[in-house]
């Protein structure tokens, strides 16, 4: 079970660091905005949050980080060369993701668990917005 959770945030933060790793300009070369380390380190953060915090069965769980991936994999997609998206761009678009992402939470989870998901997720947006040069 907690192989799975890894794997399925490994996949997850893998997905968009992939997407996020791209340039925003149509350069050959590639940008990676978190390195190994901290790709690391923000998975165990969010599923020891997840799990300390949000007090959900494994049913709820996987649902929580199916949605996750899904929005997350779509915003990762963003900055691929072929979108041609300005820093700004890039950024309403996140948003639009977000917003559709947070609607779904929104109606999934408990208010105490869609608070805590909002901080988590909050945090993990500061960090990408913030390499991405987007603040």
């Amino acid at each position: 079970m907690l192989k799975t959770r890894m794997l399925l945030i490994a996949l997850l933060l893998g997905a968009v660091i992939t997407g996020w790793s791209q340039e925003y300009s149509k350069k050959d070369r590639k940008v990676t905005i978190f390195t190994s380390e901290e790709k690391d380190n923000l998975q165990m953060w969010m599923n020891e949050e997840v799990d300390k915090r949000m007090g959900m069965n494994q049913e709820e769980r996987d649902e929580y980080w199916s949605t996750l991936t899904y929005y997350f994999v779509k915003m990762g997609r963003l900055d691929d060369k072929d979108q041609g998206l300005s820093k700004d761009e890039l950024k309403v678009e996140v948003e639009k993701l977000l917003d559709k992402q947070e609607a779904e939470m929104k109606e999934n989870l408990t208010a105490e668990q869609y608070a805590v998901h909002q901080e988590i997720i909050g945090e993990l947006m500061r960090s990408a917005y913030k390499r991405w040069g987007i603040e």
